[in-house]
């Protein structure tokens, strides 16, 4: 897995905080589907 991308993801989402719930939460959710693919390309 990719920590550089995983830093990435996170700052982003802490970047987010300020944004509505609504709009995060469907970002989170993009964030992890990208993590799981992410992660089934490298195991």
């Amino acid at each position: 897995m990719d920590c550089k991308k995983i830093a990435e993801v996170a700052g982003r989402a802490k970047d987010m905080q300020n944004m509505p719930v609504q709009v995060t939460s469907r970002m989170v959710i993009d964030a992890i589907k990208l993590v799981d693919r992410l992660s089934s390309e490298n195991f």
